[in-house]
């Protein structure tokens, strides 16, 4: 149950810092809080079609949704849904708090990127984790050669290398070797 408190507190504090997340992109600022920032949440996440996946965080969306922490709306237009935070009031905002600046930072660096993007970019980091902890000598060229190999819809030079990038330069891929 603590953990339950934990992911509960933090999926209603990225639904309020960034409104009409979907379920996706929900699943995606949470792979990178845990992977790359080290917030603590105890979810095991495998790869999947659309990017790192974890069962129990949609779990977690939908209890979130059933206690009334968020809403979660199907948007028809869009072909997905829209989660936004309640005004609940008897959240405890313990563990949000405690984890305010890299809950900050991850959504700053990350509110821009669209969930194709987001799909791309914890495909990337998920990669050059699981590698760099298995195989010494893990480098960027073997990092977007296997993304390109899993993912092959996305253009590797304009879509996998720029992506990489981005994260080498925002000093992602550092932090999360030592997360």
């Amino acid at each position: 149950m603590k953990n339950t408190k934990k992911r509960l507190d933090l999926i209603h504090e990225i639904a309020t810092k960034s409104p009409d997340l979907g379920k996706t992109a929900m699943m995606k600022h949470l792979f990178l809080l845990q992977e790359v920032y080290g917030v603590c949440l105890g979810y095991d996440f495998d790869i999947y079609t659309y990017g790192p996946f974890s069962s129990e965080v949609m779990s977690d969306i939908n209890f979130a949704e059933l206690f009334n922490f968020i809403t979660v709306d199907y948007n028809v237009g869009a072909n997905g849904y829209k989660i936004n935070p309640t005004d609940k009031e008897d959240i405890d905002k313990e563990f949000s708090k405690d984890n305010s600046e890299v809950i900050i930072e991850e959504m700053n660096l990350f509110k821009d990127k669209g969930v194709k993007a987001l799909e791309l970019l914890t495909t990337i980091v998920y990669l050059h984790k699981q590698a760099a902890k298995n195989e010494a000598g893990w480098n960027r060229e073997k990092t977007v050669t296997n993304v390109h190999a899993l993912k092959p819809h996305y253009d590797l030079e304009n879509d996998i290398i720029p992506e990489y990038d981005f994260l080498e330069k925002a000093g992602v891929l550092t932090k999360l070797l030592d997360a």
